[in-house]
């Protein structure tokens, strides 16, 4: 709204914002967060809204990929007491390695799946109807190739464990949630260069999947002592932890995939 000069006279129009109307203060909205566009567009202010947007995440996710693998506790200390410029948010640096992996899983193969399929229908051949059984075998393949998102629940009941097995260090579960996140992208991350070793060197599936495992499981434990100390009680705590967390997660995702199997009406 315009308002008067000490004179009297010429009347100040403040600019407002294009996204939510508020008047700006400065080159940013201080409602939205929204900067000031360059208006009318040009090719030079698209050029800079791009590299302020998409390069700003690139470095971002360039910067916390090098520090988790040098130096782990500059991470989650940033980010816990809220420096979020620096790092990428545990959230979307998940989803991006995991949006990576799905895209990678692609090139493994039918001779792959197959393998997979086949060692899911001998589980429940004796149990299941051919027909639930080739059900639960594919939604079981269905859940391994969208399993780097499902990473983002599997990891919360190891968070809950932590913070019940630590209750004087004070963290909260989303604390802990966080330093698991990360921990687990990263496991992602080096499970991608593993699989593809795997795959050029024709091992087994079951030998694979084996490996690639047990680096989830041993990477975030390394993230999480790296995040609370080495010390021999805080190593047994995390390990247990962990160990629990997943395998409550592995129960609760094979008893959920066998009862739909069993249950789905329509299917002989």
């Amino acid at each position: 709204m315009p308002h008067d000069t000490a004179r009297g006279s010429t009347p100040i129009v403040h600019p407002s914002c294009r996204s939510c109307a508020a008047p700006l203060q400065g080159p940013f909205c201080h409602v939205c967060g929204i900067k000031a566009p360059h208006l009318p567009l040009t090719l030079a202010g698209m050029w800079q809204d791009f590299s302020e947007r998409v390069l700003h995440i690139e470095k971002s996710l360039k910067r916390t990929v090098g520090h988790l693998c040098w130096q782990p506790q500059a991470v989650f200390k940033a980010f816990l007491q809220g420096q979020r410029l620096s790092y990428t948010h545990p959230l979307p640096f998940l989803v991006a390695i995991a949006t990576l992996s799905v895209l990678l899983s692609h090139f493994y193969g039918d001779a792959y799946f197959d393998v997979y399929r086949a060692k899911l229908l001998q589980q429940v051949r004796g149990s299941l109807s051919p027909a639930r059984a080739a059900l639960y075998a594919q939604l079981n393949l269905w859940l391994s190739l969208a399993m780097p998102y499902w990473m983002l629940v599997f990891t919360l009941p190891t968070a809950g464990l932590m913070r019940a097995l630590f209750p004087k260090r004070g963290f909260t579960v989303a604390e802990a949630w966080a330093v698991g996140l990360y921990g687990i992208a990263m496991a992602m991350l080096f499970d991608l260069a593993v699989s593809a070793l795997g795959q050029w060197a024709r091992m087994p599936m079951l030998r694979l999947q084996i490996i690639t495992d047990a680096m989830l499981l041993l990477i975030t434990i390394a993230y999480y002592l790296a995040w609370l100390g080495f010390k021999p009680w805080t190593l047994l705590r995390v390990v247990a932890a962990c160990l629990f967390g997943f395998a409550l997660m592995n129960q609760l995702q094979e008893m959920a995939i066998y009862g739909i199997a069993a249950w789905l009406p329509g299917i002989q």
